[in-house]
């Protein structure tokens, strides 16, 4: 009797293991992470050798933010089994969280080294390139994900982003056109692709993309703020004060806003509104008055948008290039444009731009647009 309790022992063991394991998947699947953690640490104590335990654990943990826990799991899973490319990956991707790229990228590696046709670790290997500067290697591994999964449409967006990060908008603009292909309904897709032919100063294909993402999401304040934006630079300022109204409304108090509104409404004759607006602007982001005020643009004087642009346009060409960075910056700004405003601070800053705290200012305040 006891040779047969004896021989059935280990059996039941991994009959309690595999029920505790199922029951830690349910909670995961749950989003109740404590529990199952729990669970799947008693199916590794009825069997310290159960991989996917220690794998599914280390899931929970990343899950839940504990990324060195999930590490371990991971790092126990590779021990028990060499070749699991699963647990490379997931390695990875926790190095990622905890900004260790150079061994979330070696993880990467291996996990390619064992299967060059898994999709998803390229892609999660280009957003660590991304994430460490290395655009090129980014965009291959984005390219090689695309190549084997042509139907992945966040890594076709993911790639359109960058491309439209390093300027090479026709290329962006093709990668959100199959991400909109694969799934018209994704507001992001549109709104990229809008800032993309923004960029190309295709307004009115920029406008159209904008405007189907207040299609899909009226209560969003950013489509119209945008649209707004675009609505000015081409002139049509009735069509830019209504948008900027809307955004107001939505919730979005924003300093780029008002000093749009208030060019628009200086362009139409309205100087009393564009007054008010460019108060709003100041109170809402105080550099402006220092950098439009005290130079004489129109936020209190009797000067076009179009006399400010130029004077700024003298001042950047009197200027060393980190200056030039940042009143081409506050150009932009002014010119209804704050994503190459947004970039041109950040370039000043990169150069070395004495005043670092006014820089930062402005670019806090474009961090949502």
């Amino acid at each position: 009797m006891n040779a047969h309790n004896s021989a059935e022992r280990p059996l039941y063991r991994r009959i309690k293991a595999e029920a505790q394991f199922n029951r830690g998947n349910d909670h995961s699947d749950r989003g109740d992470y404590d529990r199952a953690i729990k669970a799947y640490a008693r199916a590794i104590k009825q069997d310290p050798n159960f991989v996917q335990a220690y794998g599914n654990r280390g899931i929970a943990y990343n899950d839940k933010g504990d990324y060195d826990l999930a590490i371990a799991d991971y790092g126990k899973v590779i021990e028990l089994d060499h070749n699991n490319v699963k647990a490379y990956n997931n390695r990875g991707t926790s190095y990622v969280s905890k900004g260790d790229y150079g061994r979330a990228i070696s993880d990467y590696d291996r996990a390619i080294e064992l299967n060059p046709n898994h999709a998803r670790v390229y892609s999660n290997r280009g957003n660590a390139y991304r994430d460490t500067g290395d655009y090129n290697r980014a965009i291959a591994d984005y390219s090689r994900a695309i190549e084997l999964n042509p139907n992945h449409t966040d890594v076709h967006s993911i790639r359109g982003s960058l491309y439209a990060e390093i300027g090479d908008y026709d290329q962006a603009i093709a990668d959100f056109d199959t991400a909109i292909e694969l799934n018209p309904n994704d507001a992001a897709y549109y709104a990229n692709r809008g800032l993309s032919y923004a960029e190309k100063r295709d307004y009115d294909r920029a406008i159209a993309d904008w405007s189907k993402v207040i299609e899909l999401h009226p209560d969003n304040p950013m489509p119209p703020a945008l649209r707004g934006l675009a609505y000015g630079i081409k002139g049509e300022y009735k069509l830019a004060i209504a948008d900027c109204e809307s955004a107001i409304a939505l919730g979005l108090n924003h300093a780029a806003i008002y000093l749009s509104r208030g060019n628009s409404y200086l362009s139409t004759g309205d100087r009393e509104a564009a007054l008010a607006d460019y108060d709003n602007a100041i109170r809402l982001c105080p550099n402006y008055a220092a950098d439009f005020v005290d130079r004489k643009f129109p936020l209190r004087r009797e000067v076009s948008v179009e006399a400010a642009s130029e004077l700024l346009d003298g001042v950047i060409a009197d200027s060393s290039d980190e200056t030039a960075a940042y009143y081409t910056g506050l150009k932009m700004l002014y010119l209804n444009n704050p994503v190459r405003a947004r970039r041109n601070f950040k370039a000043a800053l990169d150069l070395g731009y004495d005043n670092h705290t006014h820089v930062k200012q402005h670019l806090e305040n474009l961090e949502d647009v």
